[in-house]
């Protein structure tokens, strides 16, 4: 089993790629197709790499509701 501890940083692009771009291309791509310095990443705490490799959302979004009268 990884322990996702001892990778580093770690970049996670939802979707396909083609890994023989290398990772000049990659970078490139993540600049031009999305906006974003590649060097400037989200530091994720151990707990969001976890639950974001368990399929949940790291930064989960709480709907507001209203109170509702029951009487």
């Amino acid at each position: 089993m990884i322990n996702l501890c001892d990778l580093g940083q770690v970049y996670i692009v939802c979707g396909k790629t083609d890994l023989r771009k290398g990772i000049d291309g990659l970078a490139c791509l993540i600049k031009e197709q999305f906006q974003l310095d590649p060097f400037q990443v989200q530091a994720l705490s151990s707990e969001q790499v976890d639950w974001l490799m368990n399929g949940f959302a790291i930064n989960p979004k709480i709907k507001n509701t209203k109170a509702r009268s029951f009487y």
